[in-house]
């Protein structure tokens, strides 16, 4: 599956950083697959949740090391200090440019030398978006601005009458 997603790739990775561009794919795998949520840990293989269920990315095991790096790729340098002090932290993940419309956060959490991350894919219901055509300024039939004598502003005395 990550081979597949290496191959569709339309640029060049990111950076030669393997860690930044496995971050890079993770994003993209969860937007191709309609995946909810990659699923990353010490010892474990990484998996997407997608909604026909789990799809392992690749057979084998990530190293205590792999995680480390993602997570300096995945998680700015406070939300690390917060994970370092806490042991567990949530962070929402800036808008990528290269997916636009697309919202994440990371979960990451520490115990030991067992880290567990959570990419998760964060859905905004249909309804829920302004439409682009809400910000656009309607077409006016003349230069002038138009004044509408019906929407002018009370006087301080009847905003605050005995005063």
């Amino acid at each position: 599956m990550l081979a597949v997603l290496i191959e569709q790739e339309a640029g060049p990775p990111p950076t030669d950083d393997p860690a930044a561009v496995c971050a890079h794919l993770v994003f993209r795998a969860l937007v191709e697959t309609d995946g909810d949520a990659a699923l990353l840990h010490t010892g474990g293989s990484p998996q997407l949740v997608t909604p026909i269920g789990r799809i392992e990315l690749v057979k084998s095991n990530l190293t205590v090391a792999a995680v480390e790096q993602l997570l300096s790729r995945l998680l700015p340098d406070a939300a690390r200090e917060k994970l370092e002090a806490s042991g567990v932290v949530q962070y929402d993940c800036p808008v990528r440019t290269d997916l636009p419309g697309e919202h994440f956060s990371v979960v990451a959490a520490r115990l030991h030398h067992d880290v567990r991350l959570e990419v998760r894919r964060l859905r905004l219901p249909d309804d829920d978006s302004v439409p682009p055509d809400f910000f656009e300024r309607p077409a006016s039939s003349s230069a002038e601005p138009r004044q509408d004598d019906n929407l002018a502003l009370p006087s301080a005395d009847e905003l605050w009458p005995g005063r």
